[in-house]
């Protein structure tokens, strides 16, 4: 049995966002960030930690986004919170196509090594 996510409580409108090539008229390609939807979530820190990643230390936090369902969400996709970054690590679907949940990572690189 899902859990039920009242509509109040998705307070975050975020834009998921896919990695794209496109090609200028000079025929260069240029890779980008589009928006692929908008979506209405409630956004809930999980856990911090460090990761280590090229002998530098990062800070790592993981977040569980709730809400209503969004087909076709996929791993090399993109969270966009108002600049705010997430890699989406994780997407599955509760109830019968309810809910989209959502684990995302916000890595943050400004971390001093210690």
């Amino acid at each position: 049995m899902s859990q039920g996510l009242n509509i109040g409580q998705m307070d975050r409108k975020v834009s998921i966002e896919v990695f794209t090539t496109t090609t200028r008229a000079s025929g260069q390609k240029q890779k980008t960030w589009e928006t692929y939807a908008t979506w209405w979530c409630k956004l809930v820190a999980d856990n911090s930690g460090e990761v280590s990643a090229n002998d530098q230390r990062q800070g790592s936090t993981r977040y569980t986004l709730r809400g209503r369902y969004m087909p076709s969400i996929k791993h090399d996709m993109r969270i966009n919170d108002n600049g705010i970054y997430y890699n989406i690590v994780g997407v599955r679907t509760a109830g019968r196509n309810e809910q989209t949940i959502i684990t995302a990572e916000y890595i943050d690189s400004d971390v001093s090594n210690m």
